[in-house]
């Protein structure tokens, strides 16, 4: 799955949201009636479609203080997709969620920019996934 966002899609928004929110959560084959929404993923598919929900929700808009419906803004590209600013890819690896990442990253305290044109790991975890997210640290999932 390829997902491109119109604003707030850099890696330490979007990017940082996608790696948020699949560290919350564990995929398994299948689930069963204890199982928690947002904590379980019973597949990709299903995993897809919690991911989705999760960006189209209503939210709070800052500029106008109240919940606001999000239409477009959010997308889900082909995986053959040029890249355009950010985009991220979201698949299975050894039976683990994997997101890379892919843009050009500015760097404000040296005045940079550093292009990523090929996918970047953000998740699980790498020392450039972490810089690229800005998390200093990140505790342990619960």
């Amino acid at each position: 799955m390829l997902l491109y966002r119109q604003w707030d899609g850099y890696f330490h928004g979007m990017g940082k949201e996608i790696v948020q929110f699949v560290r919350k959560g564990t995929l398994k084959n299948g689930y069963n009636i204890d199982d928690k929404y947002n904590k379980v993923f019973g597949d990709m598919g299903d995993f897809a479609c919690q991911l989705i929900e999760h960006f189209k929700k209503p939210r709070l808009d800052r500029f106008k203080n109240k919940m606001v419906q999000t239409i477009g803004n959010f997308h889900i590209m082909p995986l053959d997709t040029p890249h355009e600013y950010f985009h991220y890819q979201i698949r299975v690896r050894d039976g683990k969620i994997v997101v890379d990442g892919c843009g050009d990253y500015f760097d404000s305290e040296r005045d940079i920019v550093e292009e990523f044109k090929a996918p970047v790991q953000l998740w699980p975890l790498t020392k450039v996934g972490r810089r690229l997210m800005k998390m200093e640290s990140v505790a342990k999932k619960s």
